[in-house]
């Protein structure tokens, strides 16, 4: 199988998935807050981290939404990524 398969009809499918059961979560509580942080990984490439906490049926849940490839890591350069 290649790689253009396995990503479009097994990865993204997957992503959709679990993003569509944490944004449903997210619509059940009354509150929930939102993380941006952006790092370098190995091939010092600015990546940035989209995470979102809130409770959900009493436990506190902190999830990964996004991984995000980020040019400029001004404030600024965070709007456009």
């Amino acid at each position: 199988m290649s790689k253009n398969f396995i990503n479009n009809n097994i990865i993204i499918p997957i992503r959709a998935a679990i993003q569509g059961t944490i944004v449903r979560e997210i619509k059940e509580c009354i509150k929930f807050s939102i993380m941006i942080d952006s790092t370098q990984d190995v091939s010092v490439m600015d990546q940035l981290a989209i995470c979102v906490r809130y409770i959900s049926y009493g436990v506190v849940q902190e999830r990964l939404l996004s991984l995000v490839v980020c040019i400029d890591s001004s404030g600024i350069g965070f709007l456009t990524c």
